[in-house]
């Protein structure tokens, strides 16, 4: 018992020391002011013309498909025009076959309520790793940059414990940051659009091109809850470069050029059987969501938290056998 109050002891005081920076403060209010400028300029359509929006859409959506239909029977030589004019009569289709589908069972599409603000505003994970990643680093290298390492060596308490106590503070403000997120953008998202419903069904395609029907309120939560998985991948790959490199610019510039280019890898080495071993094509859950498509065909999300799981084991094992064995100077 005595052991696990240290521990927490050790997290609030790190808790404490990121809470009240700067840094901290200004992220959070960049947060709100990005989740209230989308709400000025999203999708202002509301419950009562949804009807007649989206029969406007069905008539234009079967003129462009005419018009694509004719255009493929008149460039059958040319491969590539024909081509495009296939792409954009698939694309018409579809489109139709979600607007037919919302008039015949009355629910509403396109139209932005409070559960799809939420969801939308889930873009924002993004902003919320790259903070983190460059949170995870210092809080590990700049203990090495300052000096300040030595100081904790010396307080009696087991290095696992000091490096513990680190990483768990990342995962709680991260963990704070994502829920900061929701609630904020739920809140905005009631104020602004609460008129038009909560919005609990939402249409969309299968892999096999069928409508169907989605619980918003559901899928937003699966969705951030994927985000957290996500984030907590990532920071932990940073944590094992800060505690190897003892470097904040390597460990930051690493980790995000390894995110960033592992999604750019995704378009091309998904092909080749040994790409679905790497992290990268498994940090996205969302891809298992219905209407989703799987960036590795026959890939399961079991096999793909089971990769996640093994990295993770690897990045903290890594992370503490170096922090427990290495030589402080």
């Amino acid at each position: 018992m005595m052991r696990i109050l240290s521990l927490i002891k050790l997290v609030h005081n790190e808790n404490v020391k990121i809470i009240y920076q700067f840094k901290t403060i200004v992220m959070l209010i960049l947060l709100t002011a990005l989740v209230g400028g989308c709400a000025v300029f999203s999708n202002t359509e509301t419950n009562h013309d949804w009807r007649k929006n989206a029969r406007e859409q069905i008539e234009r959506a079967e003129s462009n498909k005419e018009k694509a239909i004719k255009e493929i029977d008149e460039n059958r030589e040319d491969e590539k025009k024909r081509k495009i004019n296939e792409v954009n009569l698939s694309i018409y289709e579809d489109n139709l076959k979600i607007l037919n589908y919302s008039i015949e069972r009355n629910i509403p599409y396109g139209v932005q309520t409070t559960w799809k603000f939420a969801y939308d505003a889930q873009i924002f994970i993004g902003l919320i790793i790259v903070f983190m990643v460059i949170q995870t680093a210092n809080i590990i290298a700049n203990e090495y940059s300052f000096g300040t390492i030595k100081q904790l060596m010396i307080r009696p308490f087991k290095r696992w414990k000091i490096l513990l106590s680190k990483y768990l503070t990342i995962v709680v403000i991260s963990t704070g940051f994502l829920l900061f997120l929701f609630a904020i953008s739920f809140g905005v998202g009631y104020i602004a659009f609460s008129g038009n419903g909560q919005g609990s069904v939402e249409l969309v395609l299968n892999s096999v091109g069928e409508v169907v029907e989605r619980n918003v309120m559901e899928y937003t939560l699966t969705a951030y809850l994927f985000g957290l998985i996500e984030i907590v991948l990532l920071t932990s790959l940073s944590f094992m470069f800060a505690v190897l490199f003892k470097n904040v610019t390597i460990s930051i510039t690493s980790s995000i050029v390894l995110w960033l280019g592992g999604s750019v890898a995704n378009n091309f080495l998904a092909k080749y059987s040994w790409f679905r071993f790497l992290l990268f094509p498994h940090l996205n859950l969302k891809q298992y969501l219905p209407g989703q498509i799987p960036i590795i065909e026959g890939i399961t999300i079991t096999f793909s938290i089971f990769i996640l799981f093994l990295y993770f084991l690897i990045f903290i094992t890594t992370a503490l056998i170096v922090f427990s064995k290495r030589d402080i100077y």
